[in-house]
């Protein structure tokens, strides 16, 4: 009597426990990453509707709906459950069927996360300037400055830039109006000394502006 009585104790306690077991799982017998497809002729039966999800067993858990998968020939309904996903990240993608007869198995995939972007390129800057303006010794001097009514001095391309006011200068032996820009420093912490024309001995004399 005692043995007969060992079988029937040993199921009482495990039955609870096989009922839950129907609706947890692990991810076994589903595909990781996009399967081929396989041609099927006929689309897979609806899903059946007001499908109850009971409460997830604990953290991490997805719900894998009832769906349909292609198995010996024909098609076979698995019911929903609850799975743990087999790397973490990983989302379901339930199967596709399209006209053309292909059919994709149900299976799991890894989010993709975008490549960080690039660092920015080094600041650059231009060649160094002449610690000192070389000057021009001119018969007259320049005008009046122009009224600039063109030029806007809008933000500037870089925090490294700096503002050059526009100025009258000396190319090619006669004067050339410079317009007001924004220029990159030839080196960090160069401070821009404006070009100037000085007065001397009856000439006008054109000093270069330069960077120090």
């Amino acid at each position: 009597m005692k043995l007969a009585k060992i079988p029937l104790l040993s199921l009482a306690l495990t039955a609870p426990f096989a009922a839950y077991g129907q609706h947890v799982g692990v991810g076994i017998g589903f595909n990781f990453g996009p399967p081929p497809p396989v041609v099927v002729y006929a689309p897979p039966p609806p899903p059946p509707q007001g499908e109850v999800v009971y409460a997830a067993p604990g953290p991490g858990y997805v719900w894998v709906p009832t769906h349909y998968v292609w198995r010996r020939n024909r098609w076979e309904m698995v019911r929903g459950r609850w799975e743990i996903p087999p790397q973490p990240g990983a989302f379901w993608v339930a199967g596709n069927w399209d006209p053309n007869h292909s059919w994709i198995e149900a299976h799991w995939e890894i989010r993709q996360t975008p490549p960080p972007p690039p660092p920015p390129p080094p600041q650059a800057y231009y060649a160094p300037a002449p610690e000192a303006g070389p000057e021009v010794v001119v018969v007259d001097g320049p005008p009046p400055p122009p009224l600039e009514v063109n030029v806007v001095m809008g933000p500037p391309p870089s925090p490294n830039h700096v503002w050059i006011a526009g100025y009258w200068g000396w190319e090619g032996g006669r004067r050339r109006w410079v317009s007001s820009h924004w220029e990159l420093p030839p080196r960090r912490g160069a401070a821009w000394v404006a070009p100037r024309w000085d007065h001397r001995d009856g000439h006008d004399v054109f000093i270069r502006g330069y960077w120090r």
